[in-house]
């Protein structure tokens, strides 16, 4: 249930690894999803 969000928290890390803030609101947004779903 949480391979998708985790695939793309790395792949926010691995990309913007200079964005904290883009990390942290890609898994605020896993954890939305993750709650609705």
């Amino acid at each position: 249930m949480y391979a998708p969000g985790t695939i793309l928290l790395t792949i926010a890390y691995l990309t913007a690894n200079r964005s904290l803030a883009f990390i942290i609101a890609i898994h605020i947004l896993n954890n939305v999803l993750g709650f609705v779903l």
